[in-house]
């Protein structure tokens, strides 16, 4: 199942629950779709897998952010930029801005998008209020303001709103509005100096936007509104209806769906697998070579090698290269037996924080999945007999995350 990174940092060994979004990974798990946090593996106490932190972002088919704090991080905006560049979708549902700014707050202003600290209230005798109701939950209706509702695909059968606590969001640049409440609907504040807001040079209030870079094939989906976060009663005894107000799951519902169509199908290639399985065999006799002549010298082939794979290498050694080493004769496969013959050397590799004591047998089934993809690229009839025309992409990203762990080995 592909998945929607939530931008929220927990530990792999202990995740918290993601709190108020059932109903949004109830919807997002109809299109196929799993809502995951963005997960970090310790090393050791102070040390994280930055590959693994990465690689998750690499692998998201979606992204959803409610907070900056993580995008301060420069690498890992560069990673979600490259994912987006490819045509994945974010959804963010954008805080107030914050003083003094944060680093992550550049992802947006970069895209044109910018929360601000006017807030939007329900005026009295123009929008329905009810007894006991936050005057920061406004209803929007299409209706009379068709103006407001400017993206087909997004508001299909989306004729009302209820939406909670709206902030302003400028639009500048790539950026354009797509969601907006008219000015006569309601009163504004300024959050920053708690006074209301006389008014705008504009007729509309924007509060939701999209904004995509020139050379992306995905977009960014953003709202300075509420709308897809679990029914709610706050400290003061007001209850917030989320997802369940007006068309509001109508909404997420065509959200989620853009987001699961919106990252274009990609065909791998047989010459992909090749070019994978290339580096990580290269990668993987690096690392047998570097760490057993650590240990033996210079005779580590014929000193830790077990003696079948020794006596095949012989046999098919016919003075071809007379002067190569026989363990440019190994297979694949075969070091799998080197790294289990000399398991004391090579356990080290699968020691995380979870696992003190690697098991042997689990560690090395690896080798076994390349090996059985190796057989299918070095070999075109069975290519074309697979039973696909194209490698998946489960074989794709397991070649991948191999060759992530492997590069990761510090000999």
């Amino acid at each position: 199942m592909k998945n929607i990174l939530f931008l929220q940092l927990e530990n792999e060994q202990s995740p918290k629950p993601i709190k108020r979004l059932n109903k949004f990974i109830e919807v997002a798990k109809h299109h196929g779709l799993d809502l995951k946090t963005l997960n970090y593996r310790l090393i050791s106490d102070n040390k994280i897998d930055q590959s693994h932190l990465y690689s998750q972002i690499k692998e998201a088919h979606g992204f959803l952010i409610t907070s900056t704090h993580l995008l301060s991080d420069g690498k890992i905006r560069e990673e979600i930029n490259s994912r987006l560049k490819e045509g994945a979708i974010a959804f963010a549902d954008l805080p107030q801005p914050t003083q003094p700014p944060k680093d992550g707050d550049l992802f947006f202003q970069e895209l044109g998008l910018e929360p601000t600290s006017i807030r939007a209230n329900a005026k009295v005798g123009n929008s329905i209020i009810t007894e006991g109701t936050h005057p920061g939950l406004i209803e929007c209706h299409r209706h009379g303001f068709e103006y407001g509702f400017r993206d087909a695909d997004l508001f299909e059968g989306v004729n009302s709103l209820l939406l909670m606590q709206p902030n302003g969001l400028g639009c500048f640049g790539n950026a354009k509005p797509i969601l907006s409440l008219p000015i006569n609907e309601i009163s504004l504040i300024d959050l920053r100096k708690d006074l209301f807001v006389d008014g705008l040079s504009r007729p509309e209030f924007p509060i939701m936007g999209i904004s995509a870079k020139d050379d992306w094939k995905g977009k960014v989906i953003a709202t300075t509104a509420g709308f897809i976060v679990d029914p709610y009663t706050n400290i003061f005894d007001y209850t917030f209806s989320g997802i369940e107000g007006g068309n509001n799951l109508k909404l997420t519902e065509n959200l989620v769906r853009i987001i699961s169509e919106g990252f274009p199908p990609q065909i791998h290639t047989w010459q992909e697998v090749y070019s994978l399985i290339h580096k990580i065999e290269l990668k993987i006799f690096d690392i047998t070579q570097n760490l057993l002549s650590a240990k033996f010298g210079d005779m580590w082939f014929m000193a830790s090698c077990p003696n079948s794979i020794l006596e095949k290498c012989k046999q098919r050694n016919t003075n071809q290269f007379p002067d190569a080493k026989l363990y440019i004769y190994l297979d694949l496969i075969d070091f799998k037996n080197i790294w289990k013959e000399n398991w004391n050397h090579f356990s080290r590799f699968f020691i995380t924080s979870s696992v003190a004591n690697p098991n042997k047998n689990n560690s090395l089934n690896f080798f076994q999945e390349l090996n059985e993809i190796r057989k299918i690229i070095a070999h075109p009839i069975r290519q074309v007999h697979s039973g696909s025309e194209h490698p998946s992409s489960e074989d794709i990203a397991l070649l991948k995350n191999t060759l992530i762990d492997l590069n990761s080995f510090q000999v």
